[in-house]
């Protein structure tokens, strides 16, 4: 369960730095609730508190978790696919 955890709070990391790189390339966030945060610049603090919350509310649904965390991975997957085909 412990590395459920790590990896999707790792996965949320990565999905920071994909959302930085994309928004320093002239991408857009169309989350308008990540894009409050981002313009007030406590995205990472968001990213952060929610990840942790999400894990602690999960702890005992390890389906949940693992469903999150391959969700977390097509989103990431996403991002480096549109980070990389722009021109």
């Amino acid at each position: 369960m412990i590395k459920l955890v790590i990896l999707f709070l790792i996965l949320n990391m990565i999905d920071i730095l994909l959302t930085n790189a994309s928004l320093s390339r002239g991408g857009a966030e169309l989350n308008p609730i990540v894009n409050y945060f981002i313009n007030k610049d406590l995205f990472w603090a968001y990213k952060i508190l929610t990840s942790v919350g999400v894990v602690l509310v999960l702890l005992k649904l390890k389906r949940i978790l693992i469903t999150l965390c391959i969700a977390m991975g097509l989103i990431c997957a996403w991002n480096i696919i549109a980070l990389f085909s722009w021109r």
